[in-house]
């Protein structure tokens, strides 16, 4: 899969730098009336552009399960692998 090559994790990085961005700008070529739930958005875009890198890295520590096989479980051992993860990033000692 792409997301075991660097080259190509870094495209997840670029396409949500890009979400953000466009929608900045286009919020700037209107008025700011009436624009609720955009920010909201642009906020939702930055937390995921926060943190896919560490999703990504995640996924590629991950290679006991084929993404076949995680969707026949229901994605519940991606699940687990992630929330075990960060578990174990709160717990580091800084």
């Amino acid at each position: 899969a792409a997301i075991f090559k660097p080259l190509e994790r870094i495209r997840y990085i670029e396409h949500w730098e890009g979400q953000i961005a466009a929608l900045e700008a286009a919020m700037k070529k209107v008025s700011s009336a009436n624009l609720q739930g955009f920010r909201e958005d642009i906020d939702l875009y930055t937390a995921i552009r926060a943190m896919i890198a560490r999703i990504l890295e995640i996924f590629t520590d991950m290679r006991v399960l084929t993404p076949p096989e995680v969707e026949q479980h229901g994605y519940i051992p991606l699940l687990d692998a992630i929330e075990a993860k960060m578990r174990q990033d709160r717990e580091k000692p800084r």
